[in-house]
């Protein structure tokens, strides 16, 4: 069963192009690819100032960008999940094997002082999916009790969060911008299945985002916050042969921040230096309220960083190469290890082109390798300790291998 999509009429035609759109799984659910530029360049581009898929991590950065511009593209995410249990049976657990995600970004310059914005991209996605009997110790099955260990083998994990977000930035001086915006975040699909107890629905939350970019010569900065939100999640759960009850949750959207430099070497080679980091230790504990009995997922994950490099080589006036690079933290720990999101350390390794066509017309590929270092989960603390709780306990020990492949395409057009 899933749940009402209640709020989808709020939502107009400004995500018409989000509506298609699947999660994607990523270490912990951060999925900071949200413009086929930033694919290319790992996303190290808070600071550039001549990549219009820039403003998509940094609005302020729309200051730079005269008239009108619309950007589109779409990443297509291919995981290869494996795990392989020290009790159960070794399985992919991705939940699909390619996945579409659009972005849309657009400026305005409203003055010579003024400029709108606004980014539609999927920034929180999560996919994964174990068959039964993968994990030994919560291989049983006894639909009587809807939260014994067999009740809980986990099965379907799925979180889409779209991020839609106008901006206003403010030019000061010739050089320097400010941003404002919001973030309006829809959870259009949030599942947390497990063999007996089925768990979905939808929400929304807000937060606020404020920007900054600075240009000095063959120097640039720029640096971006999006705060937290809190999305309440509205939606049903199904205990087995006990039946559904509404359900609410409340899902925490962490804070993110990015800073930026950037210098031009010459009329040729740029290169950027840019850190990520993103407030997952408001990822606590969730907790799925419901009529029959609360369903509990413990994690308490920590901030985790992002360390990237970029750089870009112009061939031609026509056609300009783009490679990144970065090294992303994981956010969780052993104690509450969760194998829904398997979260490991990763190497992101990129590449990718901008081809001008004429009469303002461009248009981007990118290539992204994303490898996860094997996450050897092992601990001595048994199933049962935190009562129905999974996380963190032997019942999830094994081998965890995850490698991703990122293929992306956009079309940039300025008026």
């Amino acid at each position: 069963m899933k749940f009402p999509l209640s709020r989808n009429a709020r939502l107009g035609l400004a995500i018409t192009l989000l509506l298609g759109a699947p999660s994607s799984q990523a270490a912990g659910f951060n999925v900071p690819e949200i413009s086929v530029a930033g694919t290319a360049l790992s996303n190290a581009l808070a600071a550039n100032p001549e990549i219009h898929g820039a403003v998509a991590y940094n609005p302020a950065l729309a200051a730079f960008h005269k008239g009108t511009v619309i950007t589109a593209g779409v990443n297509v995410v291919h995981a290869e999940s494996t795990v392989s249990p020290t009790l159960g049976t070794p399985a992919d657990f991705q939940g699909q094997d390619n996945v579409f995600i659009p972005n849309l970004h657009l400026t305005h310059q409203w003055n010579q002082d003024v400029f709108l914005g606004f980014s539609s991209s999927l920034p929180f996605g999560l996919s994964t999916n174990y068959p039964l009997g993968t994990f030994g110790t919560l291989a049983a099955f006894n639909p009587g009790a809807p939260l014994s260990a067999g009740a809980l083998q986990p099965t379907k994990s799925k979180v889409e969060i779209v991020d839609m977000a106008p901006s206003v930035t403010f030019k000061l001086g010739q050089d320097t911008a400010i941003g404002v915006g919001v973030d309006y975040y829809w959870a259009r699909k949030v599942v947390f299945d497990s063999q007996d107890v089925q768990n979905s629905g939808d929400g929304d939350g807000w937060g606020l985002n404020v920007s900054l970019a600075h240009v000095a010569g063959p120097w640039s900065v720029g640096a971006s916050y999006r705060s937290r939100a809190v999305v309440d999640i509205q939606g049903t759960t199904v205990f087995g042969l006990l039946g559904a009850t509404p359900a609410k949750a409340k899902l925490v959207v962490p804070w993110r921040a990015q800073i930026g430099i950037r210098y031009k070497a010459s009329p040729a080679l740029a290169i950027e230096a840019d850190v990520s980091r993103t407030g997952w230790n408001s990822f606590d504990t969730l907790t799925i309220s419901n009529a029959i009995s609360p369903v509990v997922s413990t994690n308490q994950w920590d901030d985790s960083n992002a360390y990237r490099l970029s750089a870009t080589y112009q061939l031609n006036n026509a056609a300009e190469l783009r490679f990144g690079y970065t090294f992303d933290e994981k956010a969780s720990g052993d104690a509450h290890f969760s194998a829904r999101t398997a979260d490991s350390d990763r190497h992101l390794f990129s590449l990718g082109f901008g081809l001008d066509l004429g009469n303002g017309l461009e248009v981007e590929g990118s290539y992204m390798l994303v490898r996860f270092t094997d996450r050897n989960f092992a601990t001595t603390t048994p199933f049962g300790t935190y009562g129905s709780d999974a996380n963190g306990t032997s019942a999830y020990n094994g081998n965890y291998e995850t490698t991703v492949h990122i293929v992306g395409l956009g079309l940039s057009k300025r008026f």
